[in-house]
């Protein structure tokens, strides 16, 4: 019986739901609150397609075009012929100035890695995947001399410039624009209690951390999704402070950890984790593919 792909639809997400969180455990997969938006938002929701067979939802596949890159996420699938049906989907959306694609897999996820491989391409580099127990305690780091801004203090243009600054070398990150950048401090899994700018002694913005929230079957859990220092007020303990300063938030509410995900080339960002407290929990594998 073959695959037909179709326009994603509401209600979809709960079979992909459950597709890839068996493929992918122990590691946590998605949640029943982000796992609607997956495909409408995290994605560029009008290009996502779902693969169905025999009536039943087989996958499902999002792309965000990027240029110079096509980014191929999340592509979800029950088996050989859905990841193959899927990324032939995503490959097409191919446009003339896109020269690279990138797609993610986790261990578990073989069908969509048998696929990506039959079709050229490579691996490259790694995610790391990091979660930090607020059970356990932690040390204070401090900063002196920055102020904290919060909620409607915050200069909205002034922080999405310096997150696409301290981004901009970074494999895997594209820059945010300003729509993109309200949905993370507006939208559905928002954390505005955990999401903060810090300007230094002549009022100039130093530094950002933003907030992310979500729950599973353990619990709610908070996530790093993105911390930034600019250039001149860096190696004074802001970055550390500012960590220690979201972990705090997520115990005052409850939180039961918090969670990063952190490309294997940026070792700086890597290394002030795991100063934070924060263990590897799993890896994702990235495989590009060069346009010929």
């Amino acid at each position: 019986m073959s695959v037909d792909v179709r326009r994603f639809a509401a209600g979809d997400e709960a079979p992909l739901r459950a597709i890839y969180n068996r493929q992918v455990a122990p590691v946590p997969g998605f949640s029943a609150a982000e796992a609607p938006t997956l495909w409408t938002q995290s994605a560029q929701g009008d290009r996502s397609r779902v693969a169905v067979r025999g009536g039943e939802v087989v996958g499902a596949v999002g792309t965000v075009l990027a240029p110079p890159w096509l980014y191929i996420w999340p592509l979800v699938a029950l088996d050989d012929e859905a990841a193959a049906a899927l990324l032939d989907v995503a490959l097409a959306s191919w446009t003339p100035d896109v020269t690279r694609a990138r797609i993610g897999i986790r261990p578990g996820e073989e069908p969509k890695r048998r696929a990506v491989i039959a079709r050229g391409f490579a691996p490259s580099i790694q995610f790391h995947e990091l979660a930090h127990d607020l059970r356990r305690g932690a040390a204070a780091p401090t900063a002196s001399g920055f102020v904290c801004h919060t909620g409607g203090a915050i200069d909205r243009e002034a922080a999405r410039a310096l997150h696409n600054l301290t981004f901009a070398g970074i494999d895997s990150t594209a820059p945010l624009d300003v729509a993109d950048f309200a949905l993370m401090l507006d939208g559905p899994a928002a954390w505005p209690d955990a999401t903060a700018v810090w300007a230094g002694p002549d009022g100039a913005l130093a530094g950002f951390v933003i907030g992310l929230r979500g729950e599973d079957e353990r619990g709610r859990f908070g996530v790093l999704e993105a911390i930034g220092v600019a250039p001149g007020a860096r190696r004074r303990g802001l970055a550390a402070a500012m960590t220690e300063w979201l972990l705090e938030r997520g115990r005052a509410a409850g939180v039961i950890e918090v969670r990063s995900g952190i490309v294997s080339t940026n070792p700086a960002s890597l290394a002030l984790h795991r100063a934070a407290g924060f263990v590897e929990t799993g890896r994702k594998q990235l495989y590009d593919l060069t346009a010929l």
